[in-house]
């Protein structure tokens, strides 16, 4: 599956989009929705990668409706997706963030 996801990753070129700030970990909610804006701005499909506890604060910080549906604690592997109708993230805040799906690994058990 490795094999498998990093040729595809190079296949793809998606190394042209990917955007790692070491300085992150860790990092105030505040840093991280500074570096959201700045660098997801005006793109469509956007992917955060990190940890507990500071995404689900995250999660709850960029989402406005369906917060239900975001976990106490999300758990390993566990995705959340969020729609926003205006992409514009550096204009809008984050504000109109609707949580769709919780995915996580047991769902498919």
């Amino acid at each position: 599956m490795k094999k498998f996801f990093f040729s595809w990753f190079k296949d793809n070129q998606l190394s042209n989009f990917l955007e790692i700030e070491d300085e992150l970990y860790g990092g105030s909610i505040k840093k991280i929705i500074e570096s959201m804006k700045r660098n997801f701005s005006g793109i469509e499909t956007c992917v955060v990668i990190g940890h507990n506890p500071i995404l689900n604060e995250l999660l709850h910080n960029i989402s406005s409706f369906n917060k239900n549906l975001i976990p106490n604690n999300l758990v390993t592997c566990g995705c959340i997706k969020i729609n926003y109708k205006n992409y514009f993230y550096d204009q809008n805040n984050f504000i109109d963030g609707s949580v769709s799906e919780y995915i996580y690994p047991k769902k498919f058990t």
